[in-house]
């Protein structure tokens, strides 16, 4: 970024309790540079002291209007991370983490280091990395996704019969729990607990994996990111759920499909010079 961070937009742990001590020293922070505040839906009922921050300029906007702040500041672990750059998708607002969790794959700054790292971010001084994300569309309805997007086990007990092509050639046809499709970015959530493997977060291509395959044969396939996967619910008679980023937004009906092709910089970190993410990924599963 050039120049230094007038605006930026606040968001915390879902746990109000667990960002209360970092906030404060955040605030302090923000009041010393006179830098704005925008709170986006929820944020004011968790801390509701924020809308009487002083000589802050703080207040509550809809979630477009984040669109003009320079800055996202996030306060808790990768789960509150995540929530934010699914909040952001298509704003091109640069997202930074404070790490409130474990180690935070996604954060630039540690919680013992706000008043040091902090300012550095206010300067301006960090770097954007444009996130890869995944569209689909589903009865109409176009879904996209930073993390993930899951077919599997719907409704009704019982094993699912999905199949995936990629670019038309037709890989794998299992019964399985579920299909995962996931970013870079979301490898190492629900694509890594099944197996699959960790992608580097500047990798052009994306990950498709099978939940508890009947069968030997069936392997986690990287894919680039030009490819379009072709995901077919193989069932005669159930409708099986589809999940994006963690939220339930419909049902594949049987024997239909839908195509998953990718979406460059659907959301945006910012980061200090010199992040490792593979460094932290080793603090956090070594």
């Amino acid at each position: 970024m050039s120049g230094p961070v007038r605006s930026v937009a606040l968001i915390t742990h879902h746990v109000p309790a667990v960002a209360t001590e970092a906030l404060a020293e955040v605030m302090l922070v923000l009041r010393e540079r006179g830098v704005s505040v925008r709170l986006p839906p929820g944020e004011s009922a968790k801390h509701p002291s924020l809308l009487a921050a002083g000589a802050t300029d703080c207040c509550e906007v809809a979630r477009e209007e984040l669109a003009g702040v320079d800055l996202c500041l996030v306060l808790g672990g990768d789960g509150t991370m995540l929530r934010t750059l699914r909040l952001t998708r298509d704003l091109d607002v640069p997202v930074a983490g404070v790490n409130l969790g474990r180690v935070g794959y996604f954060a630039t700054v540690q919680r013992a280091r706000v008043r040091i790292d902090l300012p550095l971010l206010l300067d301006g001084d960090f770097l954007r990395r444009p996130l890869l994300g995944l569209s689909c569309r589903l009865n109409g309805t176009v879904l996209r996704a930073v993390n993930d997007l899951v077919v599997g086990r719907g409704r009704e007990v019982g094993i699912q019969r999905i199949s995936y092509a990629v670019n038309g050639v037709r890989l794998f046809d299992a019964r399985c729990d579920a299909l995962v499709v996931a970013t870079p970015a979301g490898s190492t959530a629900y694509n890594l607990a099944v197996g699959g493997p960790i992608l580097g977060i500047g990798l052009e291509g994306f990950v498709v994996s099978y939940v508890a395959p009947h069968s030997l044969g069936n392997r986690p396939v990287v894919v680039a990111a030009s490819d379009v996967v072709n995901v077919r619910n193989e069932s005669e008679h159930s409708a099986i759920d589809v999940v994006v980023d963690g939220d339930h937004v419909g049902s594949l009906d049987p024997l239909a499909s839908l195509d998953v092709h990718t979406v460059s910089a659907l959301a945006t970190l910012a980061l200090l010079p010199g992040s490792d993410f593979y460094r932290q990924f080793k603090d956090r599963f070594a």
